[in-house]
């Protein structure tokens, strides 16, 4: 850490260390592993499983950097494997929407997942240049409206705008890392059953059980 701090570290007017070309901003993995086999050794007989990290630069609103791992590159073969894991999420969020279709007591049409398909696609092709992984339609949202009984399509984009909102706070990050692994497992214990629930009766429908 101190070689980091020497080698990349830039001095600003008020005493104030500028260390987000390794830290926070842009992580250095090496360095994260060493930090963490650091940390394991000084407390080995703590009982410690987790460290939490605090947003303590000031920081009020974080947005993120278009392409900030530069331009992409299409070689054949990462091509042919993102081909071979937009097909498993096709199949998902095909999956997906035959649950919807079924809660919420609508048909499942030709048009309907078509239009859900391109969604997919259009918020992967997004993701990438905003730096993250594929999207694709998560189960955990299906069993929150069995769980609320909220199936109107205006409030589920009310609230993906809030969420979107939401994440230009990074300091909000901190408190979402405070909920308690209890709760969370209770949440997603509920909300995954009502999932299960959904995937059995449509497996009972169309007679593969």
């Amino acid at each position: 850490m101190e070689r980091k701090i020497q080698e990349e570290g830039i001095a600003l007017p008020g005493n104030v260390l500028k260390v987000d070309s390794f830290l926070n901003h842009q992580i250095d993995p090496e360095l994260s592993l060493a930090m963490g086999r650091e940390f394991a050794r000084l407390f080995r007989d703590a009982g410690i499983d987790r460290v939490l990290t605090v947003e303590a630069s000031g920081i009020a609103i974080g947005v993120t950097t278009p392409f900030a791992f530069g331009l992409p590159v299409f070689e054949p073969v990462s091509c042919l494997i993102m081909t071979l894991v937009m097909l498993v999420t096709m199949a998902e969020t095909t999956g997906d929407v035959m649950a919807v279709s079924s809660i919420v007591k609508k048909p499942m049409t030709e048009n309907m997942l078509t239009k859900a398909l391109r969604a997919d696609g259009f918020s992967t092709a997004l993701g990438g240049v905003f730096n993250t992984f594929p999207y694709t339609a998560f189960a955990q949202n299906i069993g929150l409206i069995s769980m609320t009984g909220i199936r109107s399509r205006y409030i589920v984009a009310t609230s993906g705008v809030l969420l979107m909102v939401l994440g230009l706070f990074p300091k909000l990050a901190a408190v979402v890392a405070c909920i308690p692994t209890m709760v969370l497992g209770g949440a997603g214990l509920a909300m995954f059953g009502m999932v299960e629930s959904s995937g059995i009766s449509a497996c009972n429908k169309s007679m593969l059980l």
